[in-house]
């Protein structure tokens, strides 16, 4: 219930394209960011953007700031689309509590790199702690609770570039 509280004033908008900036990445979950795109651009240039995207910002005189969709709104670009459906969040929303609500929704289905880049920002950025790392998010990745794999999943953001995009692209799991 406690994902239910960010959507509580959000809005269902319509959002141009060109007002939704992209490139702060910080709430994104997959990487690399263009996995996946182009065949996601095909079946937007078919039927549209049907989920919406998570966008915060003021709605007048702005950039929204994205939260969740940033491979839509990359195969939105792509295929030519110019105006996305959208939940309008309020901007002074907790990173962490917006970190817990995206993990709820798809968590599980993230790579193992995926997944250590999301617990190394939560740790680094937003200063999570080591018990809250294990109890509350692990969990949402489809992990358990258990300290020593958390130290296994930030093991993983030490990876090379290349290796590290190998593991994501093909999925290999944290054994």
């Amino acid at each position: 219930m406690e994902n239910a509280e960010i959507f509580q004033n959000a809005r269902l908008v319509k959002v141009r394209l060109q007002e939704v900036d992209d490139r702060d990445r910080t709430f994104a979950l997959c990487w690399p960011g263009e996995r996946g795109v182009e065949e996601l651009a095909a079946g937007i240039g078919t039927s549209g953007v049907i989920a919406p995207v998570w966008v915060a910002g003021e709605e007048k005189g702005g950039d929204f700031f994205l939260v969740d969709g940033f491979r839509r709104v990359a195969a939105a670009r792509r295929a030519g689309i110019e105006v996305l459906p959208a939940e309008l969040l309020p901007g002074d929303l907790d990173p962490v509590k917006l970190f817990r609500a995206r993990l709820a929704g798809q968590g599980a289905r993230l790579s193992a790199v995926e997944a250590s880049r999301v617990l190394e920002k939560l740790k680094t950025q937003f200063r999570v702690g080591e018990s809250t790392l294990v109890e509350t998010f692990l969990p949402l990745l489809g992990l358990g609770r258990a300290r020593p794999l958390l130290e296994q999943c930030l093991g993983l953001s030490a990876l090379e570039e290349p290796v590290a995009r190998y593991c994501a692209e093909n999925r290999v799991g944290l054994a």
